[in-house]
């Protein structure tokens, strides 16, 4: 018996996507250089606020830099 073969469907990407892949970067960047203050980033409020994103884009950032082990 041959498997059949299930095409593959291409997601288009998501608004969402590129805000939490432009905030990582950001961060990285910021973490990388030693930008915040005793090594602590900003509340979730704040990075919220700085940046103009909803908390669960800083919260899908946060947990790739974590998965990176930039941060704890």
């Amino acid at each position: 018996m041959t498997a059949t073969r299930v095409p593959e469907t291409r997601r288009r990407p998501r608004l969402a996507d590129a805000d939490v892949r432009r905030l990582r970067d950001l961060l990285r960047s910021n973490v990388l250089r030693d930008a915040y203050p005793g090594g602590r980033l900003p509340a979730e409020a704040d990075l919220m606020t700085a940046y103009a994103v909803k908390r669960s884009t800083v919260r899908e950032a946060m947990a790739l830099l974590r998965a990176e082990g930039l941060i704890a």
